[in-house]
């Protein structure tokens, strides 16, 4: 997945600026998620909605792997990228962050940091 050196389409900059500020909205969810549970539940409500984003996460990649497009390009690590449903590596690409390396069949994909990091830092403490 490589950025190419070109002209910004028109509308593209409105367009990456709406992915990020959705991409802003999700975190801050998880993040209001947390705090909400963490004061009404304590630990043991963080245990039970780790559960939950955990099937979440298991249903969410079942989606995107049962794609039918999955099926006519395959499944491997370059098509989960490819059908990834949020924009994490869009953005990546766009800030000129994200390097992707391939060696045989594995695939890596590297971020300066985890996408969400500022707004998860917090549960570190």
């Amino acid at each position: 997945m490589t950025v190419p050196d070109q002209a910004v389409p028109d509308g593209a900059l409105p367009m990456m600026a709406s992915l990020r500020t959705f991409q802003d909205y999700h975190w801050l969810m998880l993040k209001v998620f947390y705090d909400a549970v963490l004061d009404a539940h304590g630990t043991a409500g963080l245990a039970q909605l780790a559960a939950g984003m955990r099937q979440a996460g298991v249903f969410r990649g079942t989606a995107m792997r049962d794609q039918p497009a999955s099926f006519v390009a395959g499944r491997g690590p370059a098509q989960l990228v490819e059908h990834w449903d949020t924009a994490e590596w869009q953005l990546g690409a766009e800030d000129g962050t994200l390097r992707v390396t391939t060696e045989g069949p594995t695939l890596t994909l590297t971020l300066p940091e985890a996408p969400g990091r500022a707004y998860l830092s917090v549960l570190d403490a």
